[in-house]
């Protein structure tokens, strides 16, 4: 670290910018370095910027971040740690011992403290990054923190999953709703979450409430739980929709789209406690439309390949300089400050730990006395239908031996009338030749 400060001042100092490093903060996926300049020479920031890809390569390290520190006047370098230190579940655990709103805990920030978030401020959420940068780990560690805070009368669940292997290992807990894996599920699904928002505010405006929380207070029995529905890849069934959308372009009964949806829900969904959070590795201009980005203003971007990607998720550049492996910049609707992250890795015990402890045992007895039911019932139908087969078999062959033996007493019927009546009309045939002769 000594040398990386002393390279740092000596390679500016070469362009005759002086500047001081006062201090360095350590952080599980960077260093930063606090750096101020000596305006003597009337140095700029600009300066010292452009040149941030020079230092890079002098330092041999990539992906440099540079950052301006309003506090201090000066600048941040944020370089990235040879011998990265990962960052487990287990470090970031959040108990929710108030139950106030939704509160998830999405990992260390820069000095290293848990950065927890309160979904009902969110109120959405969009996360977007490439493959492998991340984004499926961060949403089962979001699955995992809500399972363990929120039970299934305060929290509801519906997990869209394209892939379907991703989230379909939390369809037996309790607070998972339903889980849909195509197009046709998805729109099932939006459809019946604006229904049951149609109610709620039927409901709140019955009880003149303004949102969940004070309707909640009021009603001691009929409660509405939090809603969240989480979609792994929006890019997968926005795509779907699209080319069924212009396959069915003449129809006049066409369905509504899946983002027209996803915008309705995100519109009216946050005061009767319904949020969203979509992922997608597509952080494309033609995914994440405009129309999706002004309804879900909070997001979260990994690392991205190009600094057009970085913009369309955050409106600015950054994404394309993070590490990958949970690296992430957080962009908090009403917070105009970008917040780095670094989330946690989980591992397939610890998924397996969380959906064991959160399982409707009597659920799945159920579920398994229906299964035994019906496969009871199957067994049976096959044994009456093979045993009608074995009957139909013996009838058959009975028949078969029946039809043989007439058929036999038919020949010997038919043959014997053949010679009798044959030998009659020889015998009378001679004797009257006989007697013609004589």
């Amino acid at each position: 670290m000594e040398d990386i400060k002393q390279n740092i001042i000596d390679f500016y100092k070469n362009y005759n910018i002086n500047i001081s490093i006062e201090k360095v903060v350590e952080a599980y996926q960077v260093d930063r370095y606090f750096i101020k300049i000596d305006r003597s020479n009337k140095t700029r920031i600009a300066n010292i910027e452009k040149l941030i890809e020079d230092l890079s390569a002098e330092l041999g390290i990539k992906n440099i971040k540079f950052t301006t520190d309003f506090e201090t006047s000066g600048i941040v370098f944020e370089i990235p740690k040879k011998n990265r230190k990962t960052l487990y579940l287990k470090d970031i655990e959040y108990i929710d011992k108030e139950k106030k709103g939704l509160k998830v805990c999405l990992g260390k920030d820069l000095n290293n403290k848990n950065y927890v978030v309160n979904l009902c401020d969110t109120p959405h959420l969009l996360i977007a990054g490439t493959t492998g940068s991340g984004k499926s780990i961060f949403i089962n560690s979001m699955i995992i923190n809500l399972l363990n805070n929120y039970k299934k009368d305060y929290l509801e669940m519906s997990l869209i999953d394209p892939k379907k292997v991703e989230l379909s290992i939390y369809k037996n807990c309790e607070q998972v709703k339903e889980i849909a894996n195509n197009l046709i599920e998805t729109k099932q699904i939006l459809k019946n979450t604006l229904l049951e928002i149609d109610y709620r505010y039927r409901q709140l405006e019955t009880y003149n409430c303004r949102n969940i929380e004070s309707y909640n207070k009021k009603v001691i029995n009929a409660k509405f739980a939090y809603k969240v529905i989480i979609i792994d890849e929006l890019a997968d069934i926005i795509l779907q929709d699209r080319q069924e959308e212009t396959a069915n372009r003449k129809n006049p009964l066409q369905e509504q789209s899946l983002e027209a949806l996803l915008c309705r829900i995100a519109q009216i969904g946050r005061a009767c406690g319904v949020h969203l959070i979509v992922a997608t590795q597509r952080p494309s201009s033609d995914i994440i439309t405009g129309l999706i980005k002004a309804n879900i203003p909070s997001r979260v971007a990994f690392s991205v390949s190009t600094k057009v990607d970085s913009r369309v998720i955050l409106d600015e550049k950054g994404a394309e300089k993070l590490t990958g492996k949970g690296d992430m910049l957080l962009k908090m609707v009403g917070d105009e400050k970008i917040h780095r992250l670094q989330g946690a890795y989980v591992s397939d015990e610890e998924i397996d730990k969380a959906v064991d402890e959160n399982t409707n045992l009597e659920e799945i007895k159920r579920q398994q006395a229906e299964k035994l039911v019906i496969a009871l019932k199957e067994k049976q139908i096959q044994e009456e239908k093979q045993q009608q087969r074995i009957e139909q078999q013996k009838k058959q062959k009975k028949s078969n031996i029946i039809h043989f033996i007439f058929n036999i007493i038919c020949w010997i019927f038919k043959w014997t009338f053949l010679i009798f009546f044959g030998g009659i009309y020889l015998i009378f045939k001679f004797l009257n030749d006989l007697s013609k002769h004589y």
